[in-house]
């Protein structure tokens, strides 16, 4: 019964990162690696066409990944000279860039040749990555430099979510997906004389990710106890339009649907502090943990089959919340029999630390505009939420968090 449990995981995951900000390209929905486009488009390493498209599925040619090297390593890389290709002149787009990168061993030609215009693959990307973070690009060289290249990039989870052969050519997504891997390795500043890589640290001498040594972004991981939906921590209180809290944080300025509340997420963001304020800049969309497992069921048979034959458990530990409000484990009583009932196992022990319920309600749409619903026995204001319109007159399917009725599908 512990496989079904992780299938429910894995759909979870796959509706929880729908409900968050787009990155705003015309073809997001074929997007496989959502957050890590998202996050280089506002980091201003990629971009899209002028049609508003990404075009995920493109295949990257050398030239590009030379670009996106050089940028990955300077905000504004100079060459001290041009690079000798005789297929790369002076006067190609890519120069600078190609040149840039030669200097720094990051990248090579082959019998003075770049082919700037040859695709990539992906192992070749996982080499040239492993050089932008700082290891030296001479130990991937030889007849045994793709051995070298896979065992660094599998052990660093350069190639992590990368289901393609390394040595096949390797798609914008997928490219996306390696650099936002690779720059949340260790930054590398040097080597020891022992041959060992020497570390960027903070004040405390602890290892940073290249990502927060270059670009100066830090990765921010806690539960989600508040959105613009529902404030986990107050009875009835949301927080305002845009805002998401990681436990222990102050709000960062990013919408996520109320899927999230209760998930352990990740985000990227700069800070800045001025006094005693801290303020954020969230940078991408936030993504939930892979490691969290989680259920999601209709009702409280289903809950109840779950907790008896999947081998799963609550304990004193348990947190429960009915519709945003903090609960207690008797919440099962006061359930509608429209109901979705979520378990979160944030560790993987088989136990679970927090039990989220929704109630959802039937109703009857009063006016468009502005919008109001009846519910129960009342006339109440209501929003939008994952509906694009609703007719005067029409039943809805209603949820109330944070002393606001949603209409949702």
């Amino acid at each position: 019964m512990k496989l079904l449990f992780r299938v429910f995981c894995a759909l979870a995951l796959t509706v929880l990162v729908t409900v968050s900000a787009a990155a705003g390209f015309t073809d997001d929905a074929q997007i496989q690696n959502r957050a890590a486009v998202a996050f280089l488009s506002d980091l201003g390493l990629v971009n899209g066409y002028p049609d508003g498209s990404f075009r995920p599925g493109l295949n990257v040619r050398r030239g590009e990944a030379a670009k996106l090297a050089a940028m990955i390593c300077e905000e504004a890389p100079t060459p001290m000279q041009h690079a000798p290709y005789e297929d790369v002149p002076e006067a190609h787009w890519a120069a600078p860039h190609i040149d840039y990168c030669t200097e720094k061993g990051i990248v090579s030609g082959e019998g003075g040749r770049f082919r700037p215009d040859g695709f990539l693959t992906g192992r070749e990307l996982a080499k040239i990555l492993l050089a932008c973070v700082g290891f030296d690009g001479r130990q991937y060289t030889g007849k045994d430099w793709a051995a070298a290249v896979d065992r660094d990039a599998n052990r660093l989870g350069i190639y992590t979510g990368i289901e393609t052969d390394p040595a096949a050519i390797i798609s914008r997504d997928n490219v996306c997906r390696m650099i936002y891997n690779a720059i949340q390795c260790p930054a590398v500043i040097g080597k020891a004389k022992s041959g060992e890589p020497v570390y960027a640290t903070d004040a405390l001498l602890n290892p940073i990710t290249y990502m927060e040594h270059r670009f100066r972004v830090i990765k921010f991981t806690g539960v989600v106890t508040g959105n613009e939906y529902a404030d986990l921590t107050r009875e009835d209180a949301c927080l305002e339009r845009g805002q998401t809290v990681l436990q222990g944080h102050a709000p960062f300025p990013v919408s996520t649907g109320y899927s999230a509340l209760g998930r352990t997420a990740e985000l990227t963001a700069t800070r800045t502090v001025v006094g005693n304020d801290v303020f954020y800049n969230v940078l991408g969309i936030p993504a939930i943990v892979p490691t969290e497992e989680i259920f999601s069921v209709n009702g409280s048979e289903a809950y109840a089959s779950i907790l008896r034959y999947a081998n799963i458990s609550v304990n004193a530990e348990t947190e429960y919340y009915l519709d945003g409000n903090r609960d207690s484990q008797d919440f099962l009583i006061r359930l509608e029999e429209d109901c979705v009932i979520t378990g979160i196992d944030r560790d993987g022990n088989g136990v679970l630390d927090a039990v989220l319920a929704y109630n959802y309600h039937r109703g009857t749409v009063l006016s468009a505009e502005p919008l109001r619903v009846f519910v129960g026995d009342g006339q109440y204001p209501a929003v939008l939420c994952g509906v694009d319109s609703v007719t005067e007159g029409g039943e809805c399917r209603c949820l109330q968090l944070g002393g606001t009725y949603y209409i949702v599908p």
